[in-house]
């Protein structure tokens, strides 16, 4: 849509596409103690320094148009596949990130502190993550030239939705899937946050009913003129 709107070319990739390998992640769990850290989602189990290395070189004037090797992640078989190049962008050309904890802050003055369930009540990996937010996920973050944000009603169409995905998934390529409620605990605290901030923080929003349609969206920041 953004190309044929723009005559501008558009490459997307999911941030869902440098999640660290079951392998890694066990690894991972293993060096750290934390055992959540094996489950693929929260801030930590992601390529981080790849991806930087991916938006580096699209800030850079000197790769234009240069091709882009970028990683792919098969959720049916929880691991990185081969990784796939693509045709270089040029300037004012489109590259789209998208993925659930794009944008997400560091702990907010008034968050809550008890737990949210078993997951959160770990306080080392509450801590973990939180370290992560505030660290090179940051750091990321400042690499994006413009934030849009997708407003969920609530926690509840959260947990819907991801069924759904699941539910396709199975159909799609066979398998139980997994126990959706147990694998979005490592993911509630920061999707509460960032429906509280992001709204407020974000470039544009863009909010959605309880059936995925588009019910209204802002551009531009509360308070702005523009």
């Amino acid at each position: 849509m953004i190309a044929s709107n723009t005559q501008r070319r558009c490459i997307g990739i999911s941030l869902d596409d440098f999640y660290l390998s079951k392998e890694d992640r066990v690894r991972k769990a293993s060096t750290t103690g934390i055992e959540a850290l094996r489950t693929r989602g929260p801030p930590g189990t992601h390529q981080t320094e790849r991806l930087m290395k991916v938006l580096a070189d699209l800030h850079d004037p000197n790769r234009i148009g240069q091709p882009l090797l970028l990683p792919h992640f098969d959720k049916s078989l929880d691991t990185t596949v081969e990784d796939e190049e693509v045709p270089g962008l040029d300037a004012g050309d489109v590259f789209l990130l998208e993925g659930w904890c794009v944008g997400a802050p560091p702990p907010l003055p008034d968050e809550p502190a008890g737990s949210m369930n078993d997951i959160d009540a770990d306080l080392e990996f509450r801590e973990f993550v939180d370290d992560e937010l505030r660290g090179i996920y940051s750091e990321v973050w400042a690499q994006l030239d413009i934030h849009v944000h997708l407003q969920v009603p609530n926690w509840q169409c959260v947990l819907k939705w991801r069924q759904d995905q699941e539910d396709e998934l199975c159909r799609r390529v066979g398998g139980q899937g997994v126990n959706v409620e147990e694998f979005c605990r490592g993911y509630e605290r920061i999707t509460r946050r960032m429906l509280k901030w992001c709204p407020l923080q974000a470039d544009a929003v863009i909010y959605l009913d309880e059936d995925h349609q588009i019910s209204g969206c802002r551009i531009g920041h509360p308070g702005d003129d523009r």
